[in-house]
C-alpha cells in the first residue's frame, strides 16, 4: 500500500512539474516572439502556456498585451480582466480595462472599473471617462457630478465644459449651454463643429452678428461646407445686411438646386428687405411658375406691388391669394406677412 501511495505522489509531482515546465516553455517562447513584435505567434504561445497553467498572472497579462498590440481590444479586455482577478487592484490591468472599456463603448465596465481606478489611484482622466460614460447612458446627474471632478482634475480639457453644455441642451436650457460652449472654445479653438453649434445658438437667440461670426470661424476651421450650410450662410449674411454677399451665395446654391421653392422664397425676401420690390416679385413669380396654387407667394407679390406704389393691382392679387387660402384674410388690413414667410 505504501508503495502505491509513494508511486502516486511521485507521479503527481512529476506531472505537476511537467505541466509547469511546459507552461514556462511556451511562456518564454511567447515572450521572445513578443520582443520580435511577432504578436500573433506570441499570442498563440501564451495560449498554449495557459493550457498548462491558467492561473498564471503574467501569462494572462502578456496575452492581453499581445492582443492589444494587434488591436483585438475585446480579447485584450478578457485577459486583462483575468489578470485583475488573479491580482486584484493591479494597476496595469485596471487602467487598461477602464480605458479599453471606454474606447469600445462598454459603458458599465468603463464606469465600474473607472471607479476602481479612482480607489487605487490609477490612470489619468479617470473622472472624465466616467462622466462621458454616464453621459452616453443619458445619466446626466452622475455625468455632471464626475464632470466637475474632471474639471478640477484637468482644467485644460475643453471637452469637459463642452459635454456640460450638451447636458444643458438636454435640459432645454440653451442659455446655460451657450455659456459652457463658450468656455470650451476659450480653451480649444480648433474644433469647427463647436463654432457651428455656438453659431446655431446665437441664431436661435436672434444675435445675427455673433451667429455669422461663428459660422465664418466654422468654415475657416474646415467644417463641411455643403449646400445646406451655404444656404444658411446666405440667409445669415442677408439678415446682417450683407445683401450682395448673401444673394451671391444663394445664387450659387440655386444653380445646383434650380427647383427649390424655399430658395426662391429666400431670394425674394432678400430683395424685399432691401425694398427692391420688383426683384422680389420676380422670385415669387418663380415659385408660381412651379406651383400656381402657392397662395403665400401670390400674397407676397400683392404686398410687394402695394409697397411699390401699385396699390390697386397689389390688392387684387392679395384678394386672389385669399381666395386660394382664406386664412390669409386676417393679414390683409395690416399688410402682414404670412406665417413661415421671410428669412
Amino acid at each position: 500500500m505504501k508503495f502505491f501511495l509513494t508511486l502516486f505522489l511521485c507521479t503527481t509531482v512529476l506531472f505537476n512539474y511537467a505541466q509547469k515546465d511546459s507552461a514556462n516553455h511556451y511562456y518564454n517562447l511567447a515572450n521572445q516572439f513578443f520582443k520580435e513584435k511577432k504578436f500573433l505567434l506570441a499570442e498563440k504561445n501564451y495560449q498554449k502556456s495557459l493550457v498548462f497553467d491558467k492561473t498564471n498572472f503574467n501569462t494572462n497579462l502578456e496575452l492581453a498585451q499581445a492582443n492589444l498590440e494587434m488591436k483585438r481590444y475585446r480579447e485584450a479586455i478578457i485577459y486583462f480582466k483575468a489578470a485583475e482577478v488573479l491580482q486584484p487592484g493591479n494597476k496595469i490591468a485596471l487602467d487598461q480595462i477602464a480605458v479599453l472599456s471606454f474606447n469600445t463603448k462598454q459603458w458599465e465596465d468603463a464606469i465600474n472599473f473607472g471607479k476602481k481606478c479612482l480607489t487605487f489611484k490609477v490612470g489619468e482622466k479617470v473622472n472624465y471617462r466616467i462622466a462621458k460614460s454616464y453621459f452616453a447612458q443619458e445619466d446626466f446627474v452622475n455625468s455632471s457630478k464626475y464632470l466637475q471632478a474632471a474639471a478640477n482634475e484637468d482644467p485644460k480639457n475643453a471637452d469637459v465644459p463642452y459635454t456640460m453644455g450638451n447636458i444643458w441642451m438636454e435640459m432645454n436650457n440653451s442659455k446655460k449651454a451657450l455659456e459652457m460652449f463658450e468656455i470650451a472654445l476659450s480653451i480649444d479653438t480648433s474644433n469647427a463643429q463647436w463654432f457651428y453649434e455656438i453659431a446655431e445658438l446665437y441664431r436661435e437667440f436672434g444675435n445675427g452678428k455673433k451667429a455669422l461670426e461663428n459660422y465664418e470661424k466654422a468654415v475657416a476651421k474646415g467644417i463641411t461646407y455643403d449646400l445646406n450650410f451655404q444656404t444658411t450662410m446666405g440667409i445669415v449674411n442677408i439678415d446682417n445686411g450683407n445683401y450682395d454677399k448673401g444673394v451671391s451665395i444663394l445664387q450659387k446654391v440655386i444653380a445646383k438646386k434650380p427647383m427649390d421653392k424655399d430658395l426662391f422664397n429666400d431670394m425674394a425676401f432678400a430683395f424685399y428687405k432691401q425694398k427692391k420690390y420688383q426683384d422680389a416679385i420676380k422670385w415669387w413669380d418663380e415659385i408660381l411658375r412651379f406651383d400656381k396654387q402657392d397662395a403665400k407667394a401670390l400674397y407676397m407679390i400683392g404686398i410687394s406691388f402695394q409697397k411699390d406704389g401699385n396699390k390697386e393691382k397689389g390688392a387684387k392679387l392679395c384678394d386672389a391669394a385669399i381666395a386660394l387660402d382664406p386664412t390669409l384674410a386676417s393679414l390683409k388690413q395690416e399688410m402682414k406677412m404670412p406665417t413661415g414667410m421671410g428669412l
